[in-house]
Parts: C-alpha cells; structure tokens; sequence
C-alpha cells in the first residue's frame, strides 16, 4: 500500500505516521525544521535542567553562609530554640479547622529552612512528639507514610496523636491507624474524631 503524509504528501513508512519522517531524504522541509526545533528543545531543557541543579546546591550553600544561629551556636542549643517555636497543643485542636501549614506540620516547616536545620530537626526526637494527622482526599495515599516517618523521628520519646478521619472514609482511615498502632508502646495520648464505624477495638 503506498502511505503519504497527510499534510504534505510526502511518502510515510508506517501505517501509524501521520507526518514524514525527518531523517527520510524526501521529508518536506517544514518537517525536517520541527524535528530540529524538537532536538534543540529538547537540549535546552536539559541545560536548564542543569542550570536548576546548580542553583540549588549554591543556594545551600548561601543559606549556611547567612545562617547566623545554627553556625554560631551549639546544635544541642538550637535543637532547644526550635522546640520553644513548636506550636502548643496542636494535639487536642479540632483539625477540621486548622489549615496552616506551621501549625499542621512545624517541624516540617523548620526542615525546609535549610540543610542544617533539616539536620538538627531530624535529629532532635522531642520535635516530632506532637503527631497531627488530618486525613483528607489530597494526602490518602501518602499520610501513612508521611505519618511513619514523622513518627519514627520521635524516637522512643512518648507520642500525642491527633486523628481527624472524615465521613466515608473508613478504609483509608485503617491504614493510617494500623500505621498508628506499630507506636502504641509510645502512646502518651491520642485523640480520634473518625466515623462511628471505626471503633476503639481497631486501636491495637
């Protein structure tokens, strides 16, 4: 069967193709361009892609040139200083309305600032004994793992956790409580706003 290009009549190889195919010597020209435009963007987004990289290991390095507390002061001191800024009581706020970030995650807020905060948060366990776990359509899927990670920082310090499960979603609210209760040897306390078919019995 003898294919052409669709657009310009040029003979195609395969039933599939729907222009000419830009390494044929009969391609038409305005093929033969796009094909090159496509090859340099394709390497401009990798030199961009590279450009990103950099910029992002100079930034680290900018703030540790600026950060004027956690290169001039003890870790053990800083770890202190963060711990004052946590939010108070996080674990017995209704979550329904709580939406700020610093509130819902702080210490995940002060692992943001730079790598050396990430490095004195992550290894100061009393930061990550307040567990918020606000459980909606967005985060399904990664709540149990974010709450695992959350929780395995805190080390063997004794956990508050707060549990806020809509209506409806009483599968999803299983895994993040069986994920729960691998840190019930932890648990201090624990307060669960969960559909009515969730019961006491599935903790533990």
């Amino acid at each position: 069967m003898n294919l052409h290009c669709q657009y310009c009549q040029c003979p195609r190889s395969t039933e599939n193709e729907y222009i000419c195919q830009p390494t044929d010597a009969d391609a038409c020209v305005a093929c033969q361009r796009v094909a090159e435009l496509d090859a340099k963007l394709e390497r401009m987004r990798e030199a961009i892609a590279d450009l990103e990289r950099e910029r992002r290991r100079w930034k680290v390095q900018v703030n540790a040139n600026h950060d004027k507390l956690t290169w001039r002061v003890p870790p053990e001191i800083v770890a202190s200083i963060l711990k004052f800024s946590l939010p108070e009581n996080v674990t017995t706020l209704n979550l329904q309305y709580v939406t700020s970030m610093s509130t819902l995650g702080a210490p995940l807020v002060l692992s943001a600032v730079s790598r050396r905060w990430r490095d004195i948060a992550h290894s100061t366990p009393q930061l990550w004994t307040d567990v918020p776990l606000h459980l909606v359509e967005s985060n399904y899927h990664s709540l149990p793992t974010l709450a695992t990670d959350w929780m395995n920082k805190s080390g063997q310090c004794p956990l508050s956790i707060n549990i806020c499960v809509p209506k409806n979603e009483t599968e999803q609210a299983l895994d993040l409580i069986r994920v729960v209760n691998q840190f019930s040897s932890q648990w201090i306390h624990l307060q669960y706003d969960a559909p009515v078919v969730i019961a006491k019995d599935d903790f533990l």
